[in-house]
């Protein structure tokens, strides 16, 4: 079963990518260098989903039911196919039509991959603050890229079963967990990196959001 995750940025966030560019900034962004277009690493998605579940499922006390899902969807730890799950996910970015039409100006018309990447991001700096005087602490100055909000990305996923009652739950547990995914990225504790997440449509979603209720209330 093929599924699409619509991430939406309502704030500047930085899915930063573990180190800096030389001389630019110390926190830098995936991206593509044929287009210039920033994206988020599947793996890193997946991971924010994973410990989206794993609060939901404490916060909610789920029934056997959801934590065996969660299991089967995200797999368990160690690192044999078994132990997978049946959850796999793409890089979460730009629409394909957007990408290709792009990379047709690159090619065609001489537009520069860096002129892309500077359109859809921009450079914050930050210090870190001295408790006790106020004043920033020396050496401390960070620049992070961000990617700039209102731009929505997607990423598809995949759902290795035939099984319908497998993927009923699983689309239940998967809505559940885009929907409390708010926050994500670097500098979200001083007003960046908010978000809103949906599963293939609001109607899908909402639909799904249901059957996570259910599955809650049945407490099986």
């Amino acid at each position: 079963m093929n599924l699409t995750l619509y991430i939406e940025l309502l704030s500047d966030t930085t899915f930063g990518r573990g180190e800096g560019g030389a001389g630019t900034v110390d926190v830098e962004i995936d991206h593509d260098p044929r287009t210039g277009f920033p994206f988020i690493n599947g793996r890193r998605l997946k991971g924010l989903l994973v410990e989206e579940c794993a609060e939901l499922l404490y916060a909610t006390a789920s029934p056997e039911s959801l934590v065996n899902a969660a299991a089967a969807l995200f797999g368990t730890t160690g690192s044999t196919a078994s132990s997978e799950g049946i959850l796999r996910v793409g890089k979460a970015r730009f629409p394909d039509s957007v990408r290709h039409a792009v990379l047709n100006d690159i090619q065609q018309s001489g537009i520069q991959p860096s002129e892309v990447f500077n359109a859809l991001t921009a450079i914050r700096r930050q210090t870190a603050v001295n408790h006790a005087s106020g004043a920033p602490k020396k050496g401390s100055l960070r620049a992070m890229r961000v990617l700039v909000r209102g731009i929505t990305l997607e990423a598809h996923l995949e759902l290795l079963t035939e099984d319908k009652a497998q993927l009923d739950i699983a689309c239940a547990l998967l809505a559940a967990c885009a929907a409390s995914l708010r926050r994500a990225g670097a500098g979200r504790n001083r007003g960046r990196g908010q978000i809103q997440v949906y599963l293939n449509s609001a109607s899908d979603q909402a639909f799904y959001l249901d059957r996570f209720a259910h599955y809650l209330e049945a407490g099986e």
